[in-house]
């Protein structure tokens, strides 16, 4: 309990100065250049409904900037409601009506009258990867059927921070499960279809890099500080190959994790001014102990379910996932206040708070709202407009949200 307490008050002094993990990923998602002329599709996370910063993920890998891989191509973002119950701009609907609703905004901005032609890019972040992996299995069931959807020959999509990972992501660790709080299906592992993807994850990512054992509890306790990298993903460099761990394709997914400086559980210590000498002291143990949770043998491709120890069950797991983080958001407030107190009022106080606001090169306003990222730590987005809810979750209520949600 003491190194509990010591590790989530660290967490909070470090979430309360805006930790940044500062590392890198990979040697690039494209072994030859892309064709010239696409259109880029991206989606923001939950309460993040415009797309807004997302130009600036993977260190503007697709942004479609000048000195980018898809330097030229069409950068725009794909409104949807981005909503989870209880997180900020939350208007009533459900976890599984804003994903429901971010599949249509999807398909309209790719097939709808304003489709853009040529070479399709489709981006997700955490919620808005749930958005992508259920648009994928759908048009490969139209396909199937021998309907029109987008073509797998031009259309590729990359994902990140993903809760579908079939190994890792917390939607394949607990297929089936209902979260009724959030109206959250757990769908599985991510779909095999023709389309190729590109999946990305921070190692002990709490979305996508969920323990396989939770009933190790320092590998849940270390997930759950996972969520300070799973909102840092702006810090991936897809050309620095130091940090990747591992780089696997199965079928037509490609699969990439990176690792950072020091497991999450020692970041907010490292903040504290701990020596580096006693962090390096400390992780090896902490790491293999926490590693005991995991099956890297079966490769990320392959799904594998949590394992579940007697009287422990997938509810009572995610239950008690959410209730750590949230303790961990009360220590965030209560750590601020006791900073903000112990400043002198003669010194300049700074407050770097991590917010989701980029600017867009253009926009495709879709008729239905959608996703949101579920158990994740929280910032404030700014205001946006939301596009129209489509008629099965019209009726919604609208809620005054009460917590706030970078993702």
């Amino acid at each position: 309990m003491v190194f509990r307490r010591l590790v989530v008050g660290a967490t909070a002094l470090a979430m309360a100065t805006a930790l940044t993990a500062g590392v890198g990923a990979g040697s690039g998602l494209a072994e030859t250049p892309p064709p010239t002329g696409g259109t880029i599709l991206a989606l923001g996370g939950n309460s993040n409904p415009q797309g807004q910063d997302m130009d600036k993920e993977l260190s503007g890998y697709f942004s479609g900037k000048p000195g980018t891989p898809y330097a030229g191509w069409t950068y725009r973002t794909v409104q949807w409601p981005a909503q989870t119950p209880f997180t900020a701009g939350w208007t009533g609907l459900t976890y599984d009506q804003s994903q429901q609703a971010g599949v249509s905004a999807l398909e309209l901005a790719a097939l709808g009258p304003r489709a853009p032609k040529g070479p399709l890019l489709i981006v997700g972040y955490s919620a808005s990867a749930g958005v992508v992996m259920k648009s994928l299995r759908k048009w490969q069931q139209i396909r199937a059927a021998g309907g029109y959807a987008p073509s797998p020959t031009d259309t590729t999509a990359i994902v990140f921070g993903n809760p579908n990972r079939p190994n890792g992501g917390v939607f394949a660790r607990f297929p089936g499960l209902y979260a009724t709080p959030f109206g959250m299906t757990f769908d599985g592992p991510a779909p095999v279809t023709d389309y190729k993807v590109t999946d990305i994850s921070w190692e002990y990512d709490g979305v996508s890099d969920f323990p396989r054992d939770p009933s190790n509890g320092l590998a849940v306790l270390n997930a759950a500080f996972g969520f300070l990298v799973h909102g840092s993903y702006k810090d991936v460099d897809l050309n620095d190959k130091s940090s990747i761990i591992s780089d696997v394709t199965v079928g037509n997914t490609r699969y990439i994790t990176v690792r950072g400086e020091y497991i999450p559980l020692l970041m907010p210590l490292k903040l504290l001014g701990v020596p580096k000498p006693v962090l390096d002291a400390m992780e090896p143990g902490l790491r293999a102990q926490i590693e005991k949770a995991y099956d890297r043998t079966a490769g990320p491709g392959t799904p594998v379910p949590a394992r579940l120890g007697p009287g422990q069950s997938p509810q009572k797991v995610v239950d008690d996932f959410v209730s750590t983080i949230g303790q961990a958001q009360q220590s965030v407030q209560s750590a601020s206040r006791r900073q903000a107190a112990s400043t002198p009022s003669s010194a300049p106080q700074t407050t770097t708070t991590r917010t989701t606001t980029s600017q867009t090169t253009s926009t495709t306003t879709a008729a239905s709202p959608s996703t949101s990222a579920s158990m994740r730590p929280t910032t404030t987005t700014p205001t946006t407009t939301t596009p129209t809810a489509p008629s099965s979750a019209a009726s919604a209520s609208s809620a005054t949200p009460t917590t706030t949600s970078a993702n």
